[in-house]
């Protein structure tokens, strides 16, 4: 009976432990990237904190991708919203993009997107980019742009705005864009 319990025992800590595949060390595919002059293995980059398969040409969308950012500038009190739109189309055939994309502000927490996965529709987004209030956030740097990545690949931006202008005060009527 005992020798039964025993067995039974060491069946259930064994299989336990079968199945489970230990966490890739730092540097490695899909671990965590060293802090070092080299992040990571060979033949990976270190994006979003995490060792990951280099992105080569073949990878890169195909997809032509304009950020008219209306305005370019507003002022870091937490409440100043600019309109962004977007235009998108394949870069192979000049067709426009239908689908979705994952936006991003850079740097990260400089504010906030509304809506950051936008739907592409006959080639055309919209967002709103609501922006950081100097003094209260954390991040609010005097220029911020923002980032598109497609959904199937979140952390490997392959566009970018031009910088956005952050300003402590609104800008004088008289003033020139």
């Amino acid at each position: 009976m005992k020798t039964s319990l025993t067995l039974i025992l060491g069946v259930l800590v064994v299989s336990l432990g079968c199945g489970e595949e230990p966490a890739p060390a730092p540097g490695e595919d899909g671990g965590e990237c060293r802090i070092a002059l080299i992040p990571c293995d060979e033949g990976l980059e270190c994006r979003g904190g995490a060792c990951l398969p280099a992105i080569t040409e073949e990878q890169t969308p195909d997809i032509t991708l304009l950020f008219d950012v209306g305005g370019g500038q507003a002022v870091a009190d937490g409440d100043a919203t600019l309109l962004v739109t977007l235009l998108a189309n394949l870069a192979s055939d000049g067709a426009p993009y239908e689908g979705e994309m994952l936006l991003h502000i850079d740097p990260p927490g400089a504010g906030e997107l509304k809506p950051a996965v936008v739907s592409f529709d006959q080639g055309v987004a919209f967002t709103e980019y609501v922006t950081c209030e100097r003094g209260r956030d954390r991040v609010c740097p005097p220029k911020v742009r923002l980032t598109a990545a497609l959904l199937d690949t979140p952390l490997s931006p392959f566009a970018a705005s031009e910088r956005i202008t952050l300003t402590d005060d609104e800008p004088d009527a008289n003033d020139e864009p």
